[in-house]
């Protein structure tokens, strides 16, 4: 194969753009008897070697159906559509290379493509969202129902955790949904959205809200025996251990 194509609407030559002709050549060299297959895994190590994008998900799919070998064609749609990302996976990506780095136990440095597959939005990560839209909305029902005072409506009363009903236990969890003015409910959402979403994208929203959900529950029962007497609102414990888990995802990449 050349880095040259023919237009399908007569016979003029259109050179390849030089993404594709790389690829064509890579090709090219593994295609070893000229039958227009070659092997999936020996093309995965050999565009990881050239430094090329390799949407990994997509090669695995491939792999479960029992089809071993992959032709040129095929190839190149491969190739395209783990490159098509709309705009906004994009802008995240971006956003997310900078404030976490990748899930990564290889020693070797990643390439961009290998970077982007630590990344995903299937399943959407949305833990963090819809924990902060319960957060908004109970704030906003005791708001308009006690205007102005938050932590004293009826939602407020039955999730705060409260010292002197011990008993109840679920206070020491849902005291998260509960928060003391404006200020204090802002400062949470937004850290735990920014921190928390790409966290769920690198290691699952499962994860995520485990590490959130134990800080919390840390947070009450820490405080019920060092400070007996206190009341407890808000979802700083679990904002605190997002923050370590981010920390940590830091240290040991």
């Amino acid at each position: 194969m050349n880095s040259i194509q023919r237009s399908r609407e007569g016979d003029s030559e259109i050179p390849l753009e030089p993404r594709e002709s790389k690829l064509q050549d890579i090709f090219a060299k593994l295609d070893h008897n000229g039958d227009g297959r070659i092997d999936i895994d020996e093309l995965s190590e050999e565009l990881k070697r050239h430094h090329v994008y390799v949407p990994v998900p997509k090669i695995q799919k491939m792999k479960s159906t029992g089809n071993s070998f992959i032709t040129y064609d095929d190839f190149l749609k491969l190739m395209s559509s783990g490159r098509s990302k709309n705009y906004f996976q994009k802008v995240l990506l971006q956003y997310m290379k900078h404030v976490i780095p990748p899930s990564s136990r290889k020693s070797v440095d990643l390439t961009d493509g290998e970077y982007e597959d630590q990344y995903t939005c299937e399943p959407p990560a949305i833990c963090m969202l819809l924990v902060s839209i319960v957060e908004i909305s109970l704030f906003c029902y005791d708001l308009l129902l006690k205007g102005g005072h938050s932590f004293t409506g009826p939602a407020a009363m039955l999730l705060i955790y409260n010292p002197y009903r011990r008993i109840e236990i679920w206070r020491f969890l849902s005291y998260m949904f509960v928060h003391v003015g404006t200020f204090h409910l802002v400062v949470n959402v937004v850290v735990q959205i920014l921190l928390g979403v790409p966290l769920e994208m690198v290691h699952g929203w499962w994860r995520v809200l485990i590490v959130y959900v134990s800080g919390v529950v840390a947070g009450s029962l820490s405080t019920s025996i060092t400070d007996p007497k206190v009341y407890l609102a808000g979802a700083s414990g679990g904002v605190y251990a997002i923050i370590t888990a981010h920390v940590a995802s830091i240290i040991m990449v």
